[in-house]
Parts: structure tokens; sequence; C-alpha cells
């Protein structure tokens, strides 16, 4: 093949994701079907494979509010980190040359104009997509390396850490996985209090249908660990289980036990887990939009381990996507093309 293909059967973009081999739960169908962005549009992968190797893009398409009634589009990223993925590290020019040319053939036959997506820290492959638009640097996450010896990854957390966990199991708190559906109801509820407390943007709020779909999902594992204190839950994350990354998902506590730091007792109980079931990595993410905040910061007592992390901005169509920012915004076209701030720009305030 030399051309990219349009993906939408579910079978289909599993094989596809097997000729890969190296992508992480964010990539799969199952994922993107239960994003709640892909209410608004429709999950695609875009696939490329010619002499051995293959390139993948999972997406969300969705139409343009801003243009009314003519056929146009755009994509955007499920949550998380569902960049482009190869089977090769090292890729020709030639290569990602032509999968680029097919890329913009297959965007421009589907009618889209722009492309964002999330790129993925510990897979990375988003130099397959240099100069096609910009790769924006959006801080780093942090992880932990589960192939290094276990009293080497203790040894990277801090003294408090180490104290802090220590004490929250002198206080009776103990940490277990989970396939109750009752706890599943005790973590949603805690995670939507968490997001409360800390003023989350909408975009961190799911309803509960949404935990219900990715803890059933057959294209991955996911895992509910909870933590107790006696028999009441007070803390509780989900961590995906794919190709040897386990990924902290999402996770929350009960507002009265936070001085008993149930969260740190967690991933300290899922990277001995991940240890002995002979995963990789313990991947934790970065801070709140990117940024090495105090939740960045919590991660990175946990690990020295951080990769760069960076998203995908891509203008397509430049004088269709001018024309919406002109409409949207009312700015002058010599300043509706830029790639700085809220992309894209036509959809600020939506």
């Amino acid at each position: 093949m030399g051309e990219v293909r349009i993906v939408t059967d579910r079978q289909e973009w599993r094989e596809c994701l097997a000729e890969i081999g190296t992508y992480d739960f964010y990539h799969t169908f199952d994922f993107h079907v239960a994003d709640p962005v892909a209410r608004e549009g429709k999950p695609v992968l875009l696939f490329f494979s010619a002499g051995g190797g293959a390139i993948a893009v999972p997406l969300i398409i969705r139409r343009c509010a801003a243009a009314g009634e003519s056929p146009i589009y755009d994509t955007t990223s499920a949550y998380g980190y569902p960049g482009p993925i190869s089977t090769l590290k090292t890729l020709t020019d030639e290569f990602v040359s032509r999968f680029q040319d097919g890329l913009r053939s297959a965007l421009r036959d589907l009618g889209v104009i722009s492309v964002f997506s999330r790129c993925h820290p510990l897979i990375g492959n988003q130099e397959v997509v240099q100069g096609l638009g910009r790769l924006e640097p959006c801080g780093r996450t942090i992880a932990i390396d589960l192939r290094v010896p276990e009293q080497e990854q203790k040894q990277a957390y801090s003294k408090n850490l180490r104290r802090d966990i220590r004490a929250s199991v002198n206080a009776g708190v103990s940490c277990e996985v989970s396939e109750s559906a009752t706890d599943l109801d005790c973590f949603v509820e805690m995670y939507t209090q968490s997001m409360e407390r800390v003023g989350a943007a909408a975009g961190y709020f799911f309803d509960k249908s949404y935990f219900e779909r990715i803890v059933s999902a057959q294209d991955f594992d996911m895992h509910l660990f909870i933590c107790r204190l006696g028999t009441l839950p007070i803390c509780g994350g989900l961590f995906s289980s794919v190709n040897g990354i386990i990924q902290y998902h999402l996770g929350g506590s009960d507002s009265e036990h936070l001085a008993l730091a149930p969260t740190k007792l967690m991933f300290e109980t899922v990277r001995h887990w991940g240890c002995a079931t002979g995963h990789r990595y313990l991947h934790l993410g970065g801070g709140v939009g990117g940024q090495e905040d105090g939740l960045y910061r919590f991660k990175a007592r946990f690990s020295k381990h951080d990769f760069p992390f960076f998203v995908w901005k891509w203008i397509v169509e430049p004088g269709l996507y001018s024309g919406l920012v002109e409409v949207a915004t009312g700015s002058k076209a010599a300043d509706s093309i830029s790639y700085d701030g809220y992309f894209p720009a036509y959809r600020a305030g939506q």
C-alpha cells in the first residue's frame, strides 16, 4: 500500500494497531468511542502502510459549526495522549514524506481544515508529523521505570514521600484492585468531588456511563485501585494496562481523608503491582495543561524520569481556516493564521 486509509471499523482499527505493535490504550477504538468528544463527531484512524513500515494517527473528526451548512470539518484529540504511532524508531525521509503527502490528501478528502492532537510522551513518534503545522512543547510528564530494580525505584522517592506512605499504612489505610460495581460507584463520586474541589474545567468531568464504558472495554485492560480506611473507600484510581505501559488515567479522593495521603499509597501499590506483573512503565502524567504546577511536583516526588510532551497543531487549509476565524472572532485576515493561543481559534469560547 502507499496511501493513507481512513479507518472507522473496529476490527480494521484493531488490525492496524496490531501491525504497528507499539501503542497505548489511548490509541484504541474502544477508548475513542468512549470519549465524550466523540459525541460531537466520529473517531477515525488514518493509517499508512508501505514497504514493511506503518504509521497510524487516531483523531476525532467534527463538523465546524462556524461554517454553517458548508461541509467543513476539523479534527481533535481524544483525552490523554493518542498522538501518532509508527512501527519504526527511525523512519527514512522518503517514507515520512510519502506518509505526509497521503495524510494531507486524506484529510482534504474528508473536508478537514485543521488538526489538533496530543502526542504520547513515552512512545514519542511526533517526528512523523514534523513540518506539518507546529509541534508545540507542552511541559513534561513523569513516569516510573519499572524495569530497574525495585529498591532503585524506591530510592527515587523523596524522604517525605516514604514517610507519608508508612504513616498511611500505620493509620490503617490499605489499597487493592477491585472489580466491585459498588466500588466503581464510590470512585465516580470521589473523582467528581475531587474535580469540584480543585475547580477543574468542564472537560475533566464525565458521566457515569463513561466510567462504565472504559472499565468494560475489550481493547484494553482498565484496573480500579481502591484505598480503604478499614472498610471505607477513601481514594481510588483507574489505571490502564497495554503493551507494558500502565497509565494513571483518572483519580479521586474523599475530601475528609486527604490528611492520610491515600493517593501516595495508591501509587506505591500500583508500582509494586506493575513490577510483579512485568510492566515496563507506570506513567503518572504531568501537571494541568502541561504546567509544572503542584500536581506535577507531587508526581515528580515518585520518580526522576520525565518525558517531553508535545501537542500538534496543523492548519491544513489556510484559506478556509482564515475565513472561519474572521467570522468567529472578527480578526483581520493578516491576524487569522496563527498557532498561538486557543486552537483552532474559531472554536475559542465554545
